[in-house]
């Protein structure tokens, strides 16, 4: 796996020093001294802003797990269809977590930065020989799959509930609790990221549907009517959650 650099918004990544990256090590909770030692020796510290996509592209024997350290973000796969399917990730989950990939080069999916990311890239090698060898990483694959797939059942049950006015609402409270950026005012302001597209996709609804939503719940003050940013209105979000 690699990452394509091509992309539509503005792509940051960092060069890191090697006692940088080791520093980085460090801080990672989830694993233990032994396995922080393989990974100084093996593995790459990337870096990316809030707002960033890039494609990740699978190369034969050159492929990476990514462990999400720092941030959260929407993985988009492709389906044979034509469209596109979001799942969201947070600290502490890694992708992509099917190891069945092609033999040649194709296009894997591509990553849209809810918020700044500090990413963990392990060779797929490297990953299976810590997973054979040390118990404890075991677990904290264990435990990291557990957190991804409860985190995607609770998401998926708060899309589909209601019409689809209402799913829209609590997808955008929603993403103003896990990655929102409050402004000075109160008010929070949504992920840039988060555009019509993944909201229709996660609400299961067209993009025109959402853009009619989203001028109605500006229209009665949910959203800032003064933005075409999407921005939550601190007085309707304390309500909303309030309520929640």
């Amino acid at each position: 796996m690699t990452c394509d650099y091509r992309t539509e918004m503005k792509t940051t990544t960092n060069s890191l020093l090697e006692n940088e990256a080791s520093d980085i090590l460090e801080g990672f909770q989830e694993f233990d001294l032994s396995e922080k030692r393989i990974l100084e020796e093996y593995t790459k510290i990337l870096k990316f802003e809030s707002g960033s996509k890039f494609e990740l592209t699978y190369v034969p024997y050159q492929s990476y797990i990514f462990w999400l350290e720092q941030g959260s973000l929407f993985l988009e796969d492709f389906c044979a269809n034509g469209q596109s399917a979001f799942t969201f990730l947070k600290k502490g989950m890694y992708f992509p977590s099917d190891l069945e990939l092609p033999e040649q080069q194709t296009s894997f999916g591509v990553v849209h930065a809810c918020q700044n990311l500090t990413i963990l890239a392990i060779p797929i090698k490297k990953f299976d020989h810590l997973k054979n060898t040390h118990t404890h990483f075991i677990r904290t694959v264990h435990h990291s799959l557990l957190k991804k797939y409860f985190l995607q059942k609770a998401l998926q049950q708060l899309c589909l509930e209601g019409k689809i006015a209402e799913r829209i609402k609590n997808i955008l409270v929603y993403f103003a609790k896990e990655c929102g950026s409050k402004l000075t005012n109160g008010d929070v302001l949504l992920p840039a990221v988060l555009t019509y597209r993944i909201i229709a996709s996660f609400a299961n609804t067209s993009v025109a549907t959402v853009c009619q939503t989203i001028k109605h719940f500006r229209q009665k003050g949910l959203l800032n009517g003064g933005s075409r940013k999407l921005i939550i209105c601190k007085d309707s979000l304390d309500q909303l959650l309030g309520a929640s």
